[in-house]
């Protein structure tokens, strides 16, 4: 469900609506990866396109590109889908999707009386950092 809303969100993004400053995303999700390829796609031959016809045509600049929020995927170390979480990141990294991969210590699949504060804590903050980094000097309350 949270990856359908997701996608939704940065489908709407592409075609003007708002988008948010970050996006942290726990444990890999194949429809969203697909979604960002597929906007990738869209924004590269839609600049390729506008280019050709604005330079032959009027001479205009560049067209505005469609600015990707930051994104973060947290894994945990024992998911099965690491590698191809990894090789999603990097084909995204490589179409110049600002998203980054971090590996967190395994929690969702262990008892509850084996989870720590501490194993909690340490997620929580590696989440806040990062949304810290990205939205902390728009929005200076979140601190």
């Amino acid at each position: 469900m949270a990856a359908a809303a997701v996608s939704c969100i940065l489908a709407d993004g592409w075609k003007g609506g708002a988008l948010p400053g970050a996006i942290a995303l726990i444990g890999y999700d194949q429809q969203i990866v697909s979604t960002c390829l597929t906007i990738c796609t869209w924004s590269q031959s839609q600049g390729q396109s506008q280019n050709h016809t604005r330079m032959t045509k009027v001479g205009l600049t560049d067209p505005v590109a469609f600015e990707w929020p930051p994104l973060a995927i947290f894994i945990e170390a024992d998911d099965p889908s690491i590698a191809e979480c990894a090789r999603a990141c990097r084909k995204l990294r490589a179409a110049n999707v600002p998203i980054r991969l971090e590996i967190v210590d395994p929690f969702s699949n262990s008892p509850a009386e084996d989870l720590t504060d501490a194993t909690i804590s340490e997620f929580v903050s590696e989440v806040d950092a990062f949304f810290d980094a990205h939205l902390a000097a728009d929005f200076p309350k979140m601190r």
